[in-house]
């Protein structure tokens, strides 16, 4: 269903944008995920080494999981993203993930701001080839919904300038042109 091919593709598919990692290996697949009650329980192979990760790194990584899962099941009608993940190995339980994040409750969205970057572009995607007239747009949670941008081409700067975000200080859409 719709959450098993949402983990299997995060899982499977590496960050377009370069500035975005993943801890989860290819290697892993999801067994099942399904809505159990109030909560989603997403159960993973135990094919990886889940051991040795900084924990600010592993805390990302489960929350990488934590926020597609979530997402996929609000796109199903479910109230996903308010209900926690419970990450089961091989159909069991587990306590820790990378040797040193408890998981051994579900675990709950944090909030975007501890785990996104600040400004997000959405298009054009990375490596995208665009013409004379580029429309650009994203999410940022920017000061005063000032978002600051600079083009380059190779290495140079060609323009500069700001956008203004529909709201200040929590993630909202902007978007502007430039020639």
């Amino acid at each position: 269903g719709p959450l098993v091919a949402a983990v299997e593709t995060m899982l499977a598919v590496p960050p377009l944008d370069p500035q975005y990692q993943t801890l989860w290996a290819s290697a892993t697949e999801a067994r099942r995920v399904e809505v159990v009650g109030n909560v989603i329980e997403v159960d993973l192979t135990d094919s990886v080494d889940y051991t040795g990760a900084a924990p600010d790194v592993a805390e990302l990584a489960t929350q990488e999981l934590v926020y597609t899962v979530t997402a996929a099941a609000s796109m199903t009608g479910a109230a996903g993203g308010a209900m926690p993940v419970r990450i089961l190995l091989e159909g069991q339980p587990t306590d820790q993930l990378w040797g040193e994040l408890d998981i051994s409750e579900p675990v709950q969205r944090a909030d975007q701001l501890a785990v996104r970057q600040l400004v997000q572009i959405n298009n054009p995607a990375e490596g995208a080839v665009v013409g004379r007239t580029v429309e650009i747009d994203g999410e940022a949670a920017a000061f005063e919904a000032t978002v600051g941008w600079q083009i380059f081409s190779g290495g140079e700067l060609v323009d500069d300038g700001f956008a203004t975000a529909r709201e200040c200080c929590t993630f909202s859409p902007f978007s502007f042109t430039v020639e």
